[in-house]
């Protein structure tokens, strides 16, 4: 059995076991299906999907399975360690300067509340060597984070990007979200992850074209304000 988390990469692969009678299950992560798993689709036997939504694959083949989550978010225990409520802010193994420019003009507000870990990602622009000058008893700058659950154990609000494996693992651990979606990606991909999961309460949507560090504050403030409505 050939299975598939699709990629381009994987088309060749998905053909080559098809012709070679090879039974073929594909897995479709996002809400939004994939040009590469729409080819591949036709040679599977079985696609399975993670959410109960319309997608353009052949009904008989779809078995809603859910998407698979990293074993050490599993293994949190979600209980809180500091006393002070935490910030998470990530945007991605590549970091987002957007975010990363909003959260340091607003930082010493945020940090009159809160306390904050950052993970800037690693870029042309330097926002973590910039931002690590910052870093104080309230305040932690990663480029990544490796222990992602034990920081998710002590995070009350997540400040985040959109993408489907984040909130995946958001939704499981309970976790609400500040949810700035990537804009002008394929199918708008980020945007229709992000409202799927405004429809199940979990976040709350501040568009990148909206971002300041005046509405981001305002926006963490509310959600920090109102977080069992979100959980």
């Amino acid at each position: 059995i050939l299975l598939s988390l699709g990629g381009y990469v994987a088309v060749p692969l998905v053909v080559v076991s098809w012709l070679f009678s090879v039974p073929v299950i594909i897995h479709e992560q996002t809400l939004v299906a994939g040009l590469a798993n729409r080819i591949s689709s036709f040679f599977a036997n079985k696609i399975t999907v993670s959410f109960p939504v319309k997608y353009p694959y052949s009904q008989d083949k779809i078995i809603i399975t859910g998407n698979p989550i990293r074993r050490e978010i599993k293994n949190v225990n979600n209980k809180k360690i500091n006393d002070k409520p935490t910030i998470l802010v990530t945007g991605g193994n590549q970091g987002s300067h957007v975010i990363n420019l909003a959260i340091e003009e607003c930082l010493e507000n945020v940090l009159r509340i809160y306390r904050v870990i950052h993970q800037t990602g690693d870029s042309k622009y330097k926002d973590f060597e910039r931002l690590k000058l910052l870093e104080n008893a309230d305040y932690k700058v990663y480029k990544w984070i490796d222990n992602i659950g034990e920081v998710m154990n002590e995070t009350d609000l997540v400040v985040s990007r959109a993408g489907i494996n984040t909130l995946t693992e958001l939704a499981f651990l309970n976790k609400p979200a500040l949810i700035i979606p990537v804009p002008y990606i394929y199918q708008d991909e980020q945007v229709k992850n992000a409202k799927f999961f405004k429809k199940l309460g979990l976040v709350k949507i501040l568009p990148q074209t909206k971002i300041t560090s005046n509405t981001l504050l305002r926006d963490v403030r509310y959600m920090l304000k109102n977080l069992q409505k979100y959980k």
